[in-house]
C-alpha cells in the first residue's frame, strides 16, 4: 500500500496509518481502493464499518516467501541435500511482526465495541531479519 517510498515512513522511519499510500502493485492498489470505499460508506451513508490495515503478521499459513517460512523451509532443503545454499533478499529490512491470531483477536474486539473510527493495532517494536 505505501509502496517503499522512505518519503512516506514517519520520523522513526516506518510506515504508519498517516504515511501516504502509493501502491506498486495491483494488489496494493485494490487493499487502497477497498480503505477509500469503506471510509466513503461511513462518511457518505453513515454505514457502520470498519478499515484495518494489517502490517506484517505471522501464521502456519504464510507463504513461502516470508522470512520465517523461507528459512525453516531452506534449512530442510539443505539438511536433505535438495539446496546448497539460503537465498535472503535485503538482511536490513525491519518489521513490526506479530502473529495472526492477535490481529484475528484485535479485529474482532473493533468489531464488538461496535467502534468504525481508525485503532491501531500493532507491536510498536521492530525486528531485523538478520
Amino acid at each position: 500500500m505505501y509502496g517503499g517510498l522512505t518519503e512516506n515512513k514517519n520520523a522513526k522511519g516506518l510506515y504508519d496509518e498517516h504515511s501516504l499510500f502509493y501502491p506498486r502493485s495491483p494488489y496494493g492498489a485494490v487493499k487502497i481502493y477497498g480503505f477509500w470505499i469503506t471510509k466513503n460508506y461511513i462518511e457518505v451513508y453513515g454505514m457502520f464499518a470498519i478499515n484495518g490495515i494489517l502490517f506484517n503478521h505471522e501464521s502456519p499459513r504464510i507463504g513461502e516467501t516470508f522470512v520465517t517460512l523461507k528459512i525453516t523451509m531452506a534449512t530442510a532443503a539443505i539438511d536433505l541435500g535438495k539446496q546448497e545454499c539460503l537465498n535472503m533478499g535485503d538482511l536490513d529490512a525491519q518489521n513490526d511482526w506479530g502473529h495472526a491470531k492477535n490481529y484475528v483477536d484485535a479485529m474482532w474486539r473493533i468489531f464488538a465495541a461496535r467502534y468504525s473510527r481508525g485503532l491501531r493495532n500493532c507491536n510498536e517494536k521492530d525486528y531485523l531479519c538478520t
